[in-house]
């Protein structure tokens, strides 16, 4: 791969900013657009739908990740091992493994509910500036993943942070003076 290429986030990163009250949700929960919709309407008190979670990662403002269906070999940006499925250096996607989207696939599936990729994002702070850039891409001769809104995942930190955003400021506990 060439020299590696860091990408500012065009929006901010949506942060939860007030105490979970959408039912019982961790922040490590990993769950299905529909199931995130539904704890973030109950959090916010304002309909969130699924395809609220795809705009949001098409802005780069939560991390969207999508199941892989069938097992793939990639190659890291830094020549080392980015995924393996047991063996030091096998560098094998295994199928049922849920990474992170690219950019391009978040935007595709926003805009058209459908999305081929062949990346592999990472996410990382650079002089206190969070920055996206490409981790590692499928080999050569490898077919494109393809992707539909059923196939994505959100963490709960996400589904909570996307829920903030649509409180009022006012629904927000206050600081303790």
């Amino acid at each position: 791969m060439s020299e590696i290429q860091y990408f500012e986030l065009m929006f901010e990163r949506l942060e939860p900013r007030s105490e979970w009250r959408g039912g019982r949700m961790a922040d490590t929960d990993v769950l299905t657009l529909e199931d995130a919709a539904r704890f973030a309407s109950l959090h916010s008190g304002e309909e969130v739908t699924p395809g609220d979670f795809l705009r949001a990662a098409a802005r780069r403002e939560i991390l969207l990740h999508a199941i892989v269906h069938r097992a793939a070999k990639v190659h890291a940006h830094d020549g080392g091992v980015y995924c393996n499925k047991g063996e030091p250096t096998e560098n094998l996607v295994p199928a049922g493994s849920i990474p992170t989207l690219p950019l391009s696939a978040c935007q595709s599936l926003a805009a058209t509910g459908r999305a081929s990729w062949r990346t592999f994002d990472g996410i990382k702070t650079i002089d206190g500036e969070m920055v996206r850039f490409t981790k590692a891409m499928l080999d050569d001769g490898e077919p494109d993943f393809e992707t539909v809104p059923a196939d994505c995942r959100v963490t709960g930190y996400d589904v909570h942070a996307l829920a903030d955003a649509y409180c009022a400021p006012e629904d927000e506990p206050q600081a303790a003076a």
